[in-house]
């Protein structure tokens, strides 16, 4: 190891590197008595695998919600055009007398048949989910 002479910091404490030695001295102080109870390795082990397990979380809900949006908004325009008076959902304020109410009717009831479908698709996932296989929990006394 090479010995540094180094100016102290502003704060007029002591210089950068000291504390930072300090700190790792610390630390692998702190390594060496979990090492020595055998917990260090197994907490770090699992601790990484949560890791994994939030990001890759992280990626299937982003996922999903990017594939539930494109089917349900497509299905929601579907059933708006075939109920509706003709054009997009988009125009509805410009529309006047029973195309208006026309074009409510078929909003309100587009949105309705998303709504059945994204609890069916819903009450499918639970139903799937409580089939999958999974370790056997047990309780710790």
């Amino acid at each position: 190891m090479v010995a540094t002479t180094a100016a102290p910091c502003r704060s007029g404490g002591e210089p950068r590197h000291a504390r930072n030695e300090a700190r790792d001295r610390d630390r692998d102080r702190d390594r060496e008595r979990h090492r020595d109870d055998g917990h260090y390795g197994h907490a770090t082990h699992r601790f990484a695998v949560q890791q994994f397990a939030v990001h890759r979380l992280a990626v299937f809900q982003a996922l999903g919600s990017a594939l539930g949006a494109s089917v349900f908004g497509t299905v929601l325009s579907r059933v708006y055009a075939a109920r509706g008076p003709g054009g997009s959902a988009g125009g509805i304020g410009e529309l006047t007398g029973a195309a208006r109410q026309q074009a409510l009717h078929a909003s309100a009831s587009s949105t309705n048949v998303v709504f059945y479908c994204a609890t069916g698709v819903m009450i499918l996932a639970v139903f799937l989910a409580t089939r999958l296989p999974g370790a056997v929990r047990t309780q710790e006394v």
